[in-house]
């Protein structure tokens, strides 16, 4: 493959992604669509990000919140830097976001809150006053009713965030719910 190099603008590569990424839904408004996520490679190449980029994007974002703003401010701080920064790397998320449960063969809707969901895969907690054993067992509890499978648990009131950021993974028992176009 002939691939020679293209002077592209920074509104050109804007508009590719734009054009290659789902719609978000409307506020409120929930509708399942699988993430489709691209990086831009040399020669105007796209590929999808895996399962397994995608938390390293989201902990690379909440690196650059903790760089800029520091340890020992309000949760919601954080919380808003945080979206701002997700929307300026233009990933797909929800905030404040109630997920349905499946409680003995029934979708239970608004039983869960979390913070951000990020592209219909990842759950996001921020504004945890520690990391101990029972956000994690919440995060376990949540990732199994829900059917997602990978979680992070952040907090940002840490000198280095590498010991403020947790990932939880539940993939070894089938999921409870999977969501449907609604």
């Amino acid at each position: 493959m002939n691939c020679t190099p293209v002077r592209m603008s920074e509104n050109s590569v804007t508009e590719w992604k734009r054009a290659l990424r789902p719609r978000i839904p409307r506020p409120g408004h929930f509708s399942f669509f699988p993430s489709c996520r691209f990086r831009l490679l040399s020669c105007t190449t796209f590929v999808k990000l895996d399962a397994q980029e995608l938390p390293h994007l989201i902990i690379g974002a909440c690196m650059e919140v903790h760089r800029h703003l520091g340890p020992g401010l309000m949760a919601e701080a954080y919380r808003d830097c945080l979206a701002l920064e997700f929307r300026m790397r233009e990933m797909i998320f929800q905030r404040q976001h109630s997920l349905p449960i499946a409680y003995k063969g029934h979708r239970v809707d608004g039983a869960v809150h979390v913070d951000f969901f990020v592209e219909n895969s990842v759950i996001v907690s921020t504004g945890l006053p520690e990391l101990g054993d029972n956000e994690k067992i919440h995060m376990k509890n949540i990732l199994r009713l829900t059917g997602v499978e990978t979680g992070l648990l952040v907090n940002f009131n840490v000198d280095n965030l590498r010991d403020g950021v947790k990932r939880i993974i539940v993939s070894d028992s089938p999921p409870v719910l999977r969501y449907t176009a609604s």
